[in-house]
């Protein structure tokens, strides 16, 4: 699959980065205090335009080579704002760059991961997005299980995670730190949307 398919949710879009949209991704990271977590991944660019160019790439050849990339999250809702405008990202780590790579009991896993730009937050947004993302993920191509992984001081992804239908699952280390592992099993999923 060279692209992932376009998603409609109640308030989004989501669909894949296309090339153009470095300048809306960069609006999202341009508040290094909100993207803290993103921008202290070993190796990640200090620049949010940087960031934003090297997220969408990252995506696009992961969507290319694995199957498996982030979505720009886009506002359908005019009543959110302007529509069309990028307000975020969801999906998965490309699995070339990310830590799910590490697998576990014998299966490999896809790591989850998003943003919100500051502005949009608290609205349910991420939630809604991540929604469809698991829903993809468990209904259309199958994965057995999602992992999450976040820093132990990000209170907002955890409990994100935990609402979603993520269990914590242990201490780790990722992305060069102490990090927080959640996962999330495909019969799980299934129990709670059934």
């Amino acid at each position: 699959m060279a692209q992932p398919p376009t998603i409609e949710t109640k308030r989004l879009l989501v669909r894949a980065f296309k090339d153009d949209d470095v300048e809306g991704l960069t609006s999202v990271f341009d508040d290094l205090e909100a993207m803290w977590d993103v921008i202290a991944i070993p190796g990640m660019p200090r620049v949010p335009r940087t960031v934003a160019e090297k997220r969408i790439t990252d995506s696009i050849a992961g969507w290319r080579d694995h199957d498996a990339g982030f979505w720009a999250v886009v506002i359908a809702d005019a009543e959110l704002g302007p529509v069309s405008d990028i307000i975020g990202y969801c999906g998965f780590v490309n699995p070339s760059a990310g830590e799910a790579k590490a697998e576990f009991d014998d299966h490999a896993a896809l790591e989850v991961g998003w943003g919100i730009h500051p502005a949009y937050q608290r609205r349910g947004l991420a939630s809604e997005a991540m929604k469809s993302v698991l829903d993809y993920a468990f209904n259309q191509r199958n994965c057995d299980r999602l992992i999450a992984i976040t820093d132990p001081e990000n209170y907002a992804s955890q409990t994100l995670s935990l609402r979603l239908g993520f269990e914590f699952d242990s201490e780790i280390n990722a992305y060069g730190t102490l990090q927080e592992r959640y996962v999330l099993e495909r019969d799980d999923f299934l129990a709670r949307v059934v």
